[in-house]
């Protein structure tokens, strides 16, 4: 264990000597073979120490006998840190100031106002993924880390969602329009259309829908683009019961 008290000590931690000892020493799977491989990055890079740190300390407090492996206890399922997919952070967070660089071809002065709205939110999830980012890294605990990684994934989903509409435009000049609020706003639109016996039976059929959805946010919480969709639906559902409440007077 002196190779791992050596690289923890050094203050230069060279990556990927680092993975190596965590191939050595580490038991998550998914690290080992997903997450650390990926890239010397700068979230990987905190979360290797972290990770490397933990271990240490609990192989100090395990003292090993000659000849024996060493066996780190494997966290409990549910505390797994979930994974931020690499298409999701390839994408990145622009703020104002840097979106004429991004997406060059779009007129802003010209944009449409459903995509404006979308930009606005885009700031937002910045800010909301910066936040979620710095304090999953000063938290103590796995569940606060788990709490936290899973905001700052479902911000990066979103961001991801908005960024295709935006780069579809730039490329293209014209609206994608698969973001959930076009298909919110779709929707909304085809109420308007209902009879008032067809927007009872909406409202009667809302209530078992969002309590689907939250249901399958509380069995699986650690499913962040299943809770983010989940999340998103919700969204839709609230809108479309103050929607059809207007409509029908109430």
């Amino acid at each position: 264990m002196d190779d791992l008290r050596s690289w923890l000590n050094n203050p230069s931690r060279d990556y990927f000597q680092g993975v190596a000892l965590y191939q050595k020493y580490g038991v998550d799977i998914r690290l080992k073979m997903r997450v650390f491989p990926s890239g010397d990055f700068l979230n990987n890079r905190k979360l290797l120490l972290y990770e490397l740190q933990k271990t240490f300390d609990q192989l100090e407090e395990q003292p090993l006998l000659p000849g024996e492996v060493a066996v780190v206890p494997q966290p409990a399922a549910d505390m797994q840190i979930p994974e931020v997919p690499a298409a999701i952070v390839a994408i990145p967070f622009s703020v104002k100031g840097y979106l004429r660089k991004e997406f060059p071809r779009i007129d802003y002065a010209t944009l449409p106002d459903e995509l404006k709205i979308l930009l606005v939110d885009r700031i937002s999830l910045y800010n909301r993924a910066k936040e979620a980012r710095e304090k999953k890294f000063a938290a103590t605990t796995d569940e606060e880390r788990l709490h936290w990684n899973s905001l700052e994934i479902r911000a990066r989903i979103e961001n991801k969602l908005i960024w295709d509409e935006l780069n579809h435009f730039n490329e293209h000049g014209v609206i994608l329009g698969k973001h959930p609020r076009f298909k919110l706003d779709a929707t909304l639109e085809q109420l308007r259309k209902l009879s008032r016996e067809e927007l009872f039976m909406k409202k009667h059929n809302l209530p078992s829908a969002i309590s689907k959805a939250r249901k399958a946010l509380r069995e699986d919480p650690a499913n962040t683009a299943l809770v983010a969709k989940k999340e998103l639906l919700l969204q839709k559902y609230k809108l479309q019961e103050k929607e059809i409440n207007r409509l029908l007077g109430l």
